[in-house]
């Protein structure tokens, strides 16, 4: 697999110990028409942060040379899996670094770059002390506020699908929040290890990919049949999927077999269960759009963006309702 000029660009200089990371990074503020000044930053890990779809993250601190930030997350990946076989972490890199570009950097966690050793492979990231969303759903989150927080996943994932990309694991564990309320709340899509480009062709594997719940339907039952899956409506049942568990704290299917009763049209969607959350008109269709049981006839992210239910209007400060809209 040929490495895409972007991952090699930004491949970190990195010396490696068991106590500390040391890179030789450019001097802020060199003249480009010149030889750069170096500067050697040191950085010390502190803790471990979580596990994401293929590795760990930790959180390092800058002990010297400090530039930027003093913080970071760094995601280690062994290069080989449990099996012996080789781990395809490059196109996690390319994604990252790909949507670490300003035009894109508030939609999803920056990279500061990468680096290697025989063993691991380690991805540096902007550092989100208020961790991801699944920490904040103690309680159903008023319409409100989850359709910012919907609209914001549902910008991000109209980039990557506009360039190409599919995510295949979103859910709450993979989306960090920067601000919450009673401020503003601002998320972040993170952890790119099984996302994939659409050059890569349609998906006929019968390895499941994602995270069981989040799961679309073709996913689950079409693939036995190795039917290609087209991994960008499958991102917008997880957002569906992840948009029920943000409003009502449960899943949208929730006896066993009532996802399979109403794939086979045995049942309808269960948009009674909303409405019981008291759930306005408005985002109960747009749910119902996002989790389509044919996957070409849900909502892009492009549709999903123009929705109705993405006008609601918020004020920080104000306890706002769903009847403050812009339609």
């Amino acid at each position: 697999m040929r490495v895409p000029d972007l991952v090699l660009d930004s491949e970190l200089v990195a010396i490696i110990t068991e106590e500390w990371t040391k890179h030789i990074v450019d001097e802020p503020g060199s003249i480009p028409s010149r030889r750069r000044a170096q500067l050697e930053q040191q950085w010390k890990r502190k803790r471990h942060l979580g596990r994401g779809a293929y590795g760990n993250v930790w959180l390092e601190e800058c002990i010297s040379g400090f530039r930027d930030v003093a913080l970071r997350a760094v995601k280690q990946i062994r290069k080989t899996g449990e099996d012996s076989k080789q781990i395809v972490y490059h196109r996690e890199l390319e994604a990252i670094m790909k949507f670490s570009n300003p035009r894109y950097s508030h939609c999803f966690v920056r990279s500061y770059g990468w680096y290697q050793c025989s063993d691991y492979v380690y991805i540096t990231m902007e550092y989100l002390g208020l961790g991801d969303l699944s920490k904040h759903i103690k309680a159903p989150i008023q319409e409100v506020h989850a359709s910012q927080i919907t609209s914001q996943v549902l910008e991000g994932l109209s980039f990557m699908h506009k360039n190409g990309f599919s995510h295949r694991d979103l859910k709450p564990n993979n989306i960090l929040v920067v601000s919450k309320a009673p401020d503003k709340w601002w998320v972040k899509i993170s952890d790119f290890g099984i996302s994939k480009r659409e050059d890569e062709g349609l998906n006929m594997s019968s390895t499941l990919k994602g995270t069981l719940g989040f799961l679309a339907p073709e996913l689950l039952f079409q693939n036995r049949q190795r039917t290609a899956i087209d991994d960008k409506a499958a991102d917008m049942w997880a957002l569906g999927e992840t948009t029920v568990l943000i409003l009502t704290r449960k899943p949208t299917f929730q006896p066993p077999g009532a996802l399979f009763a109403y794939c086979t049209n045995q049942v309808g969607f269960p948009t009674q269960f909303l409405r019981s959350h008291q759930l306005s008109d408005e985002a109960c269709d747009f749910i119902q759009g996002l989790m389509k049981v044919r996957p070409e006839e849900r909502l892009t992210a492009k549709l999903g963006l123009e929705h109705a239910w993405m006008k609601i209007q918020y004020t920080p400060g104000l306890q706002p309702s769903t009847s403050e809209r812009q339609l």
